[in-house]
């Protein structure tokens, strides 16, 4: 299992380098298409006749330049030139249908960066979590589901203690991600062996609470908001802890968000 989950660290430490690589070289690419200056470059007919090298005489007479052996040439252009700015044109629109391919002047750096350090931060963390099995404030077994898609890890919410009845309670809240109410009462109810069950009704959402014979440990699994009868997705499950213990008919009425202490 050792081997296996440092292969899997490996790999997520792998992309995240391939992710800043990436960027970097679009970075690169950026920044020496735009980052040069254009007054050193020739535009449209000019810039394709210095691509081709003509003799400068050739390029003077394209130009309609006065002839010192004969009459000023008229300005009717040459049949090449305008093959080639056709030519130009076609490229033009050939770019302008595919802009996806050409690099956009208005692409921001830092979105790339962010969404680059987005990526790293997800798997770093992903390879750096340790999923529970079992709570550590009880050490009652945990629900699998309370470990998102994302695998980013299930370590519980301590909340404030409180005191309740004369008891001392703890607790640890861990949201339930796709599960619904029954399947998740039924895993409780398979790894919750001797533990009593009440059921309530309150704040529009199903309550459900296990606890031990002796009333000093609990598991409440609450659904999420809906009717009385309706088997919603599970919202969230909570571990307590009380010292001393706690009578029965106040875990009750917790249940029932009541506090019922005689």
């Amino acid at each position: 299992m050792k081997n296996q989950k440092g292969l899997f660290d490996t790999r997520r430490r792998g992309l995240c380098a391939a992710s800043v690589v990436s960027c970097l070289v679009l970075f690169a690419r950026h920044f020496y298409a735009y980052g040069q200056d254009e007054s050193a470059f020739l535009h449209g007919f000019d810039a394709v006749q210095g691509a081709e090298g003509p003799d400068p005489m050739h390029a003077v007479e394209i130009l309609g330049a006065p002839d010192p052996k004969g009459p000023p040439k008229t300005n009717v252009a040459p049949k090449n030139q305008v093959i080639t700015e056709a030519l130009m044109q076609s490229m033009a629109s050939d770019q302008s249908c595919c802009p996806w391919l050409m690099p956009s002047r208005n692409m921001k750096p830092a979105i790339i960066i962010a969404i680059t350090l987005v990526f790293c931060g997800v798997a770093i963390a992903a390879g750096n979590t340790k999923l529970l099995t079992a709570d550590p404030l009880t050490n009652l077994p945990l629900y699998a589901a309370t470990d998102s898609r994302l695998h980013l890890g299930n370590e519980p919410t301590r909340l404030p203690e409180a005191n309740v009845c004369g008891s001392k309670m703890q607790t640890d809240f861990y949201v339930v991600y796709d599960s619904k109410v029954d399947a998740t009462l039924v895993w409780y109810g398979a790894h919750l062996p001797g533990f009593k069950k009440t059921h309530a009704y309150a704040a529009n959402r199903s309550q459900d609470t296990f606890y031990n014979a002796e009333r000093t440990l609990t598991v409440s699994v609450s659904g999420s908001s809906g009717k009385a009868d309706e088997n919603t997705e599970t919202y969230s499950v909570t571990y307590s802890r009380f010292q001393p213990a706690l009578p029965e008919k106040a875990i009750i009425g917790l249940n029932q968000q009541k506090v019922i202490c005689q």
